[in-house]
């Protein structure tokens, strides 16, 4: 695998996220709070709201985000479970009902500390039962913490299964049971120590720093077709703010805030992701998954299956229902057509063993995760105090260059209590994006360049846990086969199944 730089308009189009990053406090030793901006689908310039350099994108399927190693990472002992270090605010664009892409759902959370002791459990309700994660909302020791912070989530070892659990360094939790009723929606962001193996197919260079994992609901629980969320897309934004109560700036230097971006999988390049494709394999540039379903012209009839594909493309799906692509069933298995992984194949099991969201009665390799896949890896150099030269140079160690041989020793300590470094407000480091090759992966942006001294420098996103340097809603776990855990944001708000 090889490293590319660069833009170019293709590479933009497709998959070009935006970061940026502040710390209140640059000196060293500050007890800084530290924000952060990421997007998708918004331009480089992390502006959510319309404007020229809005682009349609691939979501984002994975991220790894790096804290540097100097700046620490506080361990679940060293702060009370329960704890408040943060929040976390997200605006989503999700299809609803076999409709567009088109509805804005806002949902935030308070970041609290939260235990990585593995024998002090706490199971969600069985599967197919109406809001099953409520028990680690609730209190049942009465001590004032939520059950999800002082009790280890079952399905978290399910999760990370084969994954050595002893490397956990901190976890964060964050509950939300107000945006949508009878639902309550959790985040647990999982730190390790750095150099842990969290993945079969990636090492990570301990000299990076400690990597982080998102899991957003339970991912391991069935799948159901009952669930109104069809696609979850870009546009992305969320901003995340991390209390300086619980973290101090390192030494005088310059470090390197390392992200590491995997997009969506296309399998037929047409720039609309497995996921938001039912065409997975014949390319429909007519066809507009974020638009207006009404006048898509890639879709006569309306029902949710693109015209390349679909073999009465007049005529709406048998099982439709009245409105606008609202509950069509083309091959009439029980899931609607923008819900279906094989949408004129029925597959009522929707099963997809490679998990790159194509099923398997329709995959044309159904072993063999589809190859089209961007993979970038951004840094930030982030001076502190009157800064320096970095210690590594992150695109020569892996996973940015995956074919260099790993560092055998771990990184620094730095400061109790750390929580991350991110770009500062007197720092005048640039975000650099290059591009991974990996499998057949062609195009990818490139970071944006750092802001003017005395403002907050940007880069190219991580959606890392809050603890982390740059806390939002990261993963990578299991190889990035699939679209890692991040494909849930959307779906499970509202309960949607698994489907990256």
């Amino acid at each position: 695998m090889a490293l590319v730089a660069g833009r170019d308009s293709a590479s933009a189009h497709y998959f070009s996220p935006c970061y940026q990053a502040s710390l209140s406090d640059s000196a060293a030793g500050g007890a800084a709070d530290i924000t952060t901006v990421f997007g998708v689908g918004i331009g480089a310039d992390c502006v959510s709201g319309g404007g020229d350099d809005d682009i349609v994108q691939y979501n984002f399927g994975a991220v790894i985000g790096f804290t540097p190693p100097e700046w620490d990472v506080a361990a679940d002992a060293d702060v009370p479970d329960g704890t408040k270090v943060g929040t976390l605010d997200a605006r989503a664009t999700l299809g609803l009902l076999n409709n567009p892409c088109n509805t804005t759902l806002n949902v935030s959370f308070d970041l609290l500390e939260a235990t990585t002791d593995t024998s002090n459990t706490i199971d969600p309700l069985p599967a197919g039962t109406p809001d099953r994660l409520k028990p680690l909302s609730q209190d049942s020791d009465g001590n004032g913490v939520p059950d999800a912070a002082d009790h280890w989530p079952s399905y978290l070892t399910t999760e990370f299964e084969g994954v050595d659990l002893s490397n956990v360094r901190a976890r964060l939790v964050g509950i939300n049971t107000l945006t949508v009723p009878g639902t309550t929606v959790v985040l647990n962001f999982v730190l390790f120590e750095p150099g842990a193996k969290i993945s079969d197919e990636i090492n990570l260079d301990p000299r990076l720093g400690y990597p982080s994992v998102t899991v957003l609901q339970d991912p391991t629980a069935p799948v159901s077709n009952s669930d109104p969320v069809n696609d979850f897309c870009s546009p992305l934004f969320t901003t995340t703010t991390i209390s300086g109560d619980f973290r101090g700036n390192p030494p005088d230097g310059a470090y390197n805030l390392v992200v590491f971006v995997v997009s969506q999988r296309d399998e037929d390049e047409d720039g609309i992701e497995n996921a938001l494709d039912p065409c997975n394999t014949i390319p429909d540039p007519d066809w507009d998954p974020r638009g207006d379903r009404i006048q898509d012209p890639g879709d006569k009839d309306g029902d949710g299956v693109p015209d390349v594909c679909d073999p009465f493309p007049t005529t709406r799906s048998e099982g439709s229902s009245p409105g606008a692509g609202a509950f069509s069933d083309e091959d009439n298995d029980g899931w609607m057509n923008r819900n279906d992984n094989c949408v004129v194949d029925p597959n009522p099991d929707q099963a997809d063993a490679d998990s790159d969201a194509i099923g398997d009665a329709c995959d044309p390799d159904p072993q063999t995760p589809s190859a089209h896949r961007h993979a970038l890896c951004f840094v930030q150099v982030v001076n502190v105090g009157s800064g320096g030269t970095p210690a590594v140079e992150p695109q020569s160690v892996q996973p940015c260059d995956p074919s260099a041989p790993l560092d055998g020793s771990a990184g620094s300590g730095g400061s109790a209590g750390g929580g991350g470094g991110a770009g500062n407000a007197g720092s005048d480091g640039a975000g650099v994006g290059t591009e991974v090759q990996s499998e057949s992966v062609t195009q990818g942006g490139a970071g944006a360049a750092g802001g003017p001294a005395g403002g907050p420098a940007s880069g190219v996103g991580s959606l890392a846990p809050a603890a982390g340097s740059v806390p939002a809603w990261g993963a990578a776990l299991a190889g990035l086969g699939s679209a890692g855990l991040l494909g849930f944001i959307g779906r499970a708000l509202l309960g949607l199944r698994r489907r990256h």
